[in-house]
């Protein structure tokens, strides 16, 4: 049933206009002036027909690649810090979501609150993404996650009689890196140039189907030891928070058209 319902998507492509700051980027212009135009006069207002498109820095009518994403210098250390961003939130958000039913004797309990606490998640995202920025609210989301989880995974070593506590914090971990997950979608495009973004956003999408892929893995060392796996899912949230710090801010910044504009 499913995927019924994502088959008409595949039809949409026809009636989704390009972006045209990347067609002008690219050296399309009369193509991005036709979205423009169509853009326009979807919402009721209309451009003159002899309107001129420029673009800030020069180009020559191409579009980078692969090899000039990862040789230039700074491009190439934020694509590696954003693909272990993607990876750790893909890999606790999906090792939480599935090891949480064990945190209870009613796995439909568990799991249906685990659900639940996305909602006011999402909400917090968009709050704190305009209000801290987004690099602090990546920061702070990541370090909330790895601080509610570690601190869990020492509560079931310690055999703590503490039932509820320990759902809480583990529902605390799945708010954190849910909206954590919501700011690294807005974060990552705002990142790179226009003429890099999608490719950018693709590698990182790899990176993070990467980290769901060892989610079920990941919960399995709780047959170690309880535990061990909040354990492992902290630590790695602690090190995505700390390597987000050098990261710029992006809130308020004019998106950048092209490698060139890099400082």
């Amino acid at each position: 049933v499913s995927s019924v319902l994502v088959l008409p998507i595949l039809l949409m492509y026809r009636y989704i206009p390009e972006s045209p700051r990347w067609l002008l980027v690219t050296g399309n212009d009369s193509e991005a002036k036709r979205v423009l135009m169509s853009i326009a006069k979807t919402n009721g207002n209309s451009l003159p027909t002899d309107f001129v498109l420029k673009v800030a820095v020069d180009n020559e009518g191409t579009s980078a690649g692969l090899m000039e994403l990862f040789s230039h210098k700074i491009l190439k250390f934020r694509i590696l810090i954003l693909m272990f961003l993607w990876f750790t939130n893909c890999m606790v958000y999906y090792s939480l979501s599935l090891g949480v039913g064990s945190l209870s004797d009613n796995i439909y309990v568990s799991f249906s609150l685990s659900g639940l606490v996305e909602i006011p998640s999402h909400v917090a995202a968009l709050v704190f993404l305009e209000r801290l920025g987004r690099k602090w609210t990546n920061v702070g989301f990541l370090f909330c996650a790895c601080l509610s989880t570690i601190t869990c995974a020492l509560l079931q070593f310690g055999n703590v009689d503490g039932y509820y506590l320990i759902m809480i914090l583990a529902l605390a971990g799945k708010f954190a890196i849910s909206a954590s997950f919501d700011a690294i979608f807005v974060y990552t495009p705002e990142i790179f140039p226009t003429d890099v973004r999608n490719l950018a956003m693709g590698i990182c999408n790899v990176a993070a189907r990467a980290g769901g892929i060892l989610a079920p893995l990941v919960i399995l060392l709780d047959l170690i030891t309880a535990g061990l796996s909040l354990l492992v899912m902290g630590l790695i949230a602690g090190v995505a928070s700390y390597l987000s710090l050098s990261l710029p801010e992006t809130l308020n910044v004019p998106l950048l058209h092209t490698i060139n504009d890099i400082q």
